[in-house]
Formats: structure tokens, C-alpha cells, sequence
């Protein structure tokens, strides 16, 4: 077993419990563990309209995931109090994505044997990219999704490889390529109710399995073949219905438990059954169809994914394989393209051009190519130049840096901070305002007023989170009015009333450094700076350069990160007038 590769995979799970700092996108919660916290532990949380309005994602995912890491963590906190915490809450459901990455290193070994290349160069690429800690060890569906791209591609070459894809008609022959299609069915159909972009990615490899029962079984073959997707297809679509449908309320259980087998045929027959059922990709289908709507999120050129994001995760890659395309080209080399690499290279391609369709493009959308982009890397490259391993190193090192620890890298940590604020005192109202943030994810503050005490003492304290995202400086100031202003009335109401009243109200705004000076605009609020989270970087409001003459260059990077580099927390108050 190649000791690099082990030393990196230990290295993939010490990053995972630092934990790494980095905040790349809301998803990451509010599709995950934000959507289990209140059902397991009695947490205050924020779940997104498309848990609550449009119901378009399925629930097995999160529950699977973040809820198993979830439930272990509640049954250890009656054994170890006060393990439930904001690291916990974060490290726990990574631990098991890291886990289940391991996975995808086992299904890399597989191909590399299935295709007889050298598994011990792909595995090391696969195990050194940042992709794996960044993404694949986060909660995030799209880590998953590249594990089920990597099974169905499997999957289809052991079954066009096999003597059953061209046997005569034996029965055992017949039994393996039912199950072949059997489980390929599974697969395609809950990676679609998982993620319906895995469309993408299921198109090629099953046209690669139609194409060759075809050309070596004809056409009755083909036939048969696609009728044994439908046992495996109508099993899981109708468990991730039944699941969807249950959990977002559309039907319940007493109403499964209370029908006969002769109501049952009857609702069914009339389509009410059917009327009732929450169908989450055909939702999500539906949303992402309509212009109006699509026009909220982020619009992108169509070459995004080719021209940046493919790139942006596989440049030392990328740029060596279109290099050496190009080099042979200009010298009239004929280049040569075997069945074999015909199905990794496209397996690549039509995927990012059939997510390229679609206007809003993120990187982590394209993550399942890196399985076959890396085994067709090492098929066609044994022998990786110094220059090569150079910049792959290099690469990943930035990659990680950026997006594992500096990108919104205090968001993470400040909540950990407010949710040990919020239990120090007893009786007090905290609002937290954040402003130029991305979405913070409410179950990290850990606060509850009714949770298990068991899992964690309730509290006293009310928590109110207040997300202004980018909003302008006036919709700011209006809410701080808005917020001191009961601050006030709440005070002046307890003397009209004769009693004193021992909550108290306190808001705080977090903001990053590179806002401090719009705050010192504000004159009639005194924004007392209480708590600095080191190393956020933010894409919204850019660093400046700052003045550093007669300082030593030791003093000059710390004042440049508190300045530039930090997310800021602020206690607001009124200044009064004199």
C-alpha cells in the first residue's frame, strides 16, 4: 500500500478535525445539517424556502448524513456534558463525509484495476487534490454525487466488459446483467432525487452501456436490458417519494396506516394519491425552469465551467492534457483515441457541457469529473514530470489556503464566540446583526430555550439572528433603530409599571474590517469593537492597501490583517444626546 497515499488520507482527517475555518457557500448548511438540528436537538434554526415553500430537495440526504452524526453526538452528550458545542455541531457530520470519502478512494483502485492502469499515481492525485478536504469532506450533496458517478461508471464497464454482456442466453449470464441493471437503476435514480443535475452525469455512461449490449448483442438485448431498469427505477423513486412525501407533510402516516387494501386501490385509481405526493425534482425541475426565478441567483457566461471552474479545481491537469493535445496537433502527430479513453475523456465533457446549459454555474457543480479526469490523466501520463508535480503541489496549497481556511474563514469561528456570549449572562435579549456575511447557519449558536437537558442546559436568553447580507448602510441603520428603539420602549415600559425589569436587550453587528470605516460614519451609534476573528477574506468588499512607513514588517502584517483580514464584532448602543 503506497505510504504517500496513507499519510495524505490521515492528513485529510486531521484537516477535517481542526476543523478548517473556510465558509464556501450557505449550501453546505442550510441543505444539511441546518435542516436536521431542530428535529434532533430542539435547536433555534433557519431553514431556507426551499424546505419550507417549494419543497425541492429530498430528505434522506441530510438525515443520512448530518442526522446520523447528529444522533451519535446527542446519545455521547448523556455520558460527556457540554460536548455539544459549535465545534462538535461542524466537526461531527464532516468526520463521517471524510469517511464516507474514503469511498471514493476504493472506487478509484477499482477502475485503475478494471481499466489495468497503475492505481498507485491516481490515488496519490486523487488523496494530495483539495477537492477531497474542501468539498468531499464537507456536507455538501455534491461529494456524494461524485461517489455515485464513480459507482455507475463502474458499474458499466464491469458490465460491458464481462462475459454477460455478449453471453448466449445463459440463464447465470442473464441473472448478472439483471443485476447490473438492477443496481444501475438504483443508483441513477436516487443520485437524481439527490441532486437532479446527476442527469448530467448518468446520460454518458448509459449510453455507453446501450451502445455496447447493441453492438455486441443487438437490438432484442438492448431491449431487454432497459426492461431491467424498472424494477430497480420503481423501487427507489417510490421510496424517495414515499420519504419526501412524509417528511414535508404532504401525506402522514396515520393516513398510510388507515387505508385498506381496497381504499388504497380506489385513491390510487382516481389520481388523488398521486395529487397528494411531493415530487422534489419535478419541483425543482419546475423552478429552474422559470426565467423569472432563475434571474435571482447569479447569472453566468456558458463557458464558466470550462473556462474557470474545470480549471480552477484541475489546472496542472487541465493545462497538461490540452497541452499535450495541442503539441501533437502542431507537429502532425496523429493522436490517438482508444474505446478506453473515448469513455473517460467524454465522460468528462458531456457532463460540463450539459451543466454549461444551465445559467448559474458554481464550481462544486462539476466535482463528480474529477474521477474520470484524473484516471484518464494517469492512463495517458505514467511518467509525471517534476515541473508537473511542482505546480500540482502548489495548486492545492493555494486551493486549500483560499477555500478551506480564508474564504469567509471568521464566519464559523464568531458563531462559536456569540453562542458562548449568549450563555453567559441570564435574562437578555441578543440580536445579532450580520451585515456583508455570507448566511450564518443559526445551529451553531447551540441555543435553545426547550432542548433535552440531557444535551444541553436550556437557556434563559433570547437569541434573535438578523442576516442583512449585502444590504445598503441605510437598511442597516434602520434596523439598529428598529432593534434599540424596544431596547428603549422595553426599559421605559418597566418603570411606567413600577417594577424593575431584569432583561435587558444587546445588539451586536458583525461585519467584516474592511467595513470599519463606513461604521465611524454612523454618528449616532457607538460601535464598541469587541472580538476580532483573524484570516476573512471576502470576494464582496475587497482589501485596500495600507499605510505601513516607520513599521517593522512583523507590526505591518498584524495591523494588515486586523484591518483587511478580519471579521469584526461590534456592541452597538445609542450615543445620547448631551
Amino acid at each position: 500500500m503506497n505510504k504517500l497515499w496513507i499519510a495524505l488520507v490521515l492528513l485529510r482527517f486531521i484537516i477535517t478535525l481542526l476543523p478548517q475555518s473556510g465558509y464556501i457557500h450557505p449550501d453546505e448548511f442550510f441543505q444539511n445539517p441546518e435542516v436536521v438540528a431542530e428535529s434532533i436537538f430542539g435547536f433555534q434554526v433557519h431553514k431556507t424556502w426551499e424546505w419550507t415553500e417549494l419543497p425541492l430537495r429530498n430528505a434522506i440526504f441530510p438525515y443520512a448524513t448530518s442526522g446520523s452524526a447528529f444522533l451519535a453526538l446527542k446519545k455521547l452528550a448523556e455520558f460527556i456534558p457540554g460536548i455539544v458545542n459549535t465545534y462538535t455541531l461542524v466537526v461531527f457530520p464532516r468526520l463521517l463525509m471524510a469517511t464516507l470519502s474514503l469511498s471514493l478512494d476504493l472506487l478509484v483502485y477499482k477502475l485503475c484495476q478494471c481499466l489495468r492502469v497503475k492505481a498507485d499515481p491516481c490515488l496519490v492525485l486523487l488523496a494530495s487534490s483539495y477537492v477531497m478536504p474542501v468539498f468531499c469532506c464537507r456536507t455538501f450533496s455534491n461529494g456524494p454525487e461524485t461517489i455515485l458517478y464513480a459507482l455507475v461508471m463502474l458499474l458499466v464497464l464491469k458490465a460491458t466488459q464481462s462475459k454477460a454482456a455478449s453471453g448466449g442466453g445463459q440463464k447465470r449470464h442473464s441473472k448478472t446483467r439483471s443485476n447490473y441493471a438492477f443496481w444501475l437503476s438504483v443508483l441513477i435514480s436516487y443520485g437524481i432525487f439527490m441532486r437532479l443535475t446527476f442527469v448530467a452525469f448518468a446520460v454518458w455512461p448509459m449510453l455507453y452501456w446501450v451502445f455496447m449490449i447493441y453492438y455486441r448483442s443487438g437490438l432484442p438485448r438492448v431491449i431487454s436490458s432497459l426492461f431491467a431498469l424498472i424494477p430497480g427505477t420503481i423501487l427507489t423513486v417510490g421510496a424517495c417519494i414515499l420519504t419526501d412525501s412524509l417528511y414535508y407533510g404532504s401525506i402522514s402516516i396515520d393516513t398510510l396506516y388507515s387505508f385498506s387494501t381496497d381504499q388504497f386501490v380506489e385513491t390510487v385509481s382516481s389520481f388523488e394519491a398521486v395529487r397528494n405526493l411531493t415530487v422534489t425534482p419535478l419541483n425543482f425541475l419546475m423552478y429552474n425552469t422559470d426565467m423569472a426565478k432563475l434571474s435571482q441567483h447569479p447569472i453566468h457566461p456558458r463557458i464558466t465551467h470550462f473556462a474557470v471552474n474545470l480549471p480552477l479545481f484541475f489546472l496542472p491537469i487541465v493545462f497538461h492534457l490540452v497541452s499535450s493535445f495541442l503539441s501533437a496537433r502542431l507537429q502532425f502527430k496523429k493522436v490517438t483515441f482508444d474505446q478506453i479513453n473515448v469513455f473517460l475523456f467524454l465522460g468528462v465533457v458531456i457532463p460540463v457541457g450539459v451543466l454549461s446549459i444551465i445559467p448559474h454555474q458554481e464550481p462544486r457543480y462539476i466535482l463528480p469529473v474529477v474521477i474520470p479526469l484524473l484516471v484518464l490523466f494517469c492512463r495517458n501520463f505514467r511518467n509525471m514530470s517534476i515541473t508537473f508535480k511542482v505546480s500540482w503541489v502548489t495548486w492545492n496549497i493555494m486551493g486549500f489556503v483560499v477555500f478551506g481556511i480564508l474564504h469567509q474563514g471568521g464566519l464559523v469561528p464568531s458563531l462559536g464566540h456569540l453562542g458562548n456570549l449568549s450563555k453567559n449572562t441570564a435574562h437578555t435579549h441578543y440580536n445579532f446583526v450580520f451585515h456583508r456575511t455570507y448566511m450564518p447557519p443559526r445551529h451553531l449558536l447551540a441555543s435553545c430555550q426547550s432542548c433535552d437537558s440531557h444535551v444541553m442546559k436550556p437557556s434563559t436568553n433570547q437569541v434573535a439572528v438578523h442576516d442583512l447580507g449585502g444590504a445598503d448602510i441605510s437598511t442597516l441603520t434602520q434596523t439598529f433603530d428598529r432593534l434599540l428603539q424596544d431596547s428603549e420602549v422595553r426599559g421605559q415600559d418597566s418603570k411606567v409599571k413600577g417594577h424593575e425589569d431584569k432583561s435587558t436587550v444587546a445588539v451586536y453587528v458583525i461585519s467584516p474590517s474592511t467595513r470599519h470605516e463606513y461604521f465611524s460614519h454612523l454618528g449616532r451609534y457607538d460601535f464598541h469593537l469587541e472580538e476580532q476573528f483573524p484570516f476573512h477574506l471576502t470576494m464582496e468588499d475587497p482589501m485596500t492597501m495600507i499605510n505601513c512607513k516607520n513599521e517593522t514588517w512583523m507590526n505591518c502584517a498584524k495591523e494588515f490583517i486586523k484591518t483587511q483580514f478580519s471579521l469584526n464584532l461590534y456592541r452597538v448602543t445609542r450615543i445620547k444626546a448631551p
